[in-house]
C-alpha cells in the first residue's frame, strides 16, 4: 500500500432475503475515481462481490444475477418477532478477516452505505474494520448516510460523515489526514465523465452504468431528490467509450443501467447511447433492474 493509498469498503447487505441484480457499488467507485483522479491510489473490498466470495448461479439463464452467500446472524430488536432468519449477505466473516489480514493498516477507509434498513451490515462491517484497524479513520458515506445522518452518527460512529454527493468532501478529507495541501476553489464537486475504477475488481463479468444523476421527476415516494437534487446527463460518447472500454478491455457481456431517468431527453441521450452501442458491434445484454418510466 503506497502512502497515499485509501480503502474502499461496499459493506455486507444485512435483511432478511438479498439477491444480486447486477449490483455495485456506484457510489463508492465514484469516490474512487475522483480520488484517484487527485492522486490516491486505491484498495477495494466489495463484500457483495459475489465473483470473488462465491454465491450461487441460479441457470446459464441467470445473465450474471444470483444469490449471496448468507451468515445468519441475530435478528435486530425491531424485527425479533418476524419468523425468518437474519444474515449477513456476501463475504463470509472468515472471508472479510483474511482479505484485511492482507493489507497494510490504512490510514483512512471510505464505507459507502446502502438501503436505510440494511444499516446492521453496515455496523458490523465497521465492527471487523475498527477490531482490525483500531488506528485507521473510517468515514462514512451513501445513501443512509445521506438520509438518516444523526442515526448514523450515532448509531456507527465513523470518525467522519459525509451527505450528498461524496466526491470532494471525500479528497478533502483524505487530504486533511495525508497533511496534503492544495486550493480547492476551481477543483469540482463531481467528475462523471470518465471510467469508474472497475480494475480494481479481480475478476468481473457484470458491469453497473449510470448515464445520468439523480432524476426530473419529485414523486412524493422517493427519495431521490434528496439524494440527487439536481439531474444533469453525462455526454453520449462519454457512456459509449465506458461501454466500449468495458467490452473490449475486460470482456464484459452483461450491462445494467441503473439510471433513475434513463429515457429524459431520449434523442439526445440514450438514442444516441444505444446508436453508438450499435454502431460499434457490441454484442451484449443489456439490464434496466432499476426500472424504466412507462411514458
Amino acid at each position: 500500500m503506497s502512502k497515499s493509498s485509501v480503502l474502499l469498503i461496499n459493506p455486507w447487505i444485512a435483511d432478511f432475503a438479498a439477491y444480486d441484480l447486477w449490483a455495485k457499488p456506484m457510489g463508492l467507485l465514484t469516490v474512487g475515481k475522483y480520488l484517484r483522479h487527485y492522486g490516491y491510489d486505491l484498495q477495494l473490498i466489495d463484500l457483495t462481490d459475489r465473483a470473488r466470495w462465491g454465491g450461487e448461479k441460479l441457470s446459464e439463464n441467470s445473465s450474471g444475477r444470483g444469490k449471496y452467500h448468507k451468515t445468519v446472524i441475530p435478528k435486530p430488536p425491531a424485527v425479533a418477532h418476524v419468523p425468518r432468519q437474519f444474515g449477513l449477505y456476501g463475504a463470509t466473516p472468515g472471508q472479510f478477516s483474511a482479505a484485511l489480514s492482507r493489507i497494510p493498516p490504512p490510514k483512512v477507509i471510505f464505507v459507502t452505505s446502502h438501503m436505510a434498513y440494511w444499516y446492521p451490515g453496515v455496523l458490523e462491517t465497521i465492527r471487523v474494520l475498527r477490531a482490525t484497524f483500531p488506528e485507521s479513520k473510517i468515514v462514512l458515506g451513501g445513501t443512509y448516510a445521506t438520509l438518516f445522518p444523526d442515526h448514523a452518527q450515532k448509531t456507527l460512529e465513523p470518525d467522519e460523515l459525509v451527505t450528498g454527493y461524496g466526491e470532494k468532501a471525500s479528497l478533502i478529507i483524505a487530504d486533511r489526514i495525508f497533511g496534503i495541501n492544495r486550493d480547492y476553489s476551481n477543483i469540482p464537486e463531481t467528475l462523471d465523465n470518465g471510467l469508474l475504477p472497475w480494475d480494481l475488481y479481480r475478476k468481473i463479468s457484470v458491469a453497473a452504468l449510470l448515464t445520468s444523476r439523480g432524476c426530473p421527476m419529485h414523486c412524493d415516494y422517493c427519495a431521490t431528490p434528496f439524494l440527487n437534487p439536481r439531474f444533469t446527463q453525462r455526454l453520449p460518447n462519454d457512456v459509449i467509450n465506458e461501454i466500449k472500454y468495458l467490452y473490449h478491455e475486460m470482456n464484459i457481456r452483461e450491462f445494467a443501467f441503473y439510471d433513475d431517468a434513463l429515457f429524459v431527453n431520449k434523442r439526445k441521450h440514450i438514442i444516441p447511447i444505444l446508436s453508438g452501442i450499435i454502431a460499434e458491434n457490441i454484442e451484449a445484454n443489456f439490464h434496466t433492474p432499476n426500472g424504466l418510466f412507462a411514458r
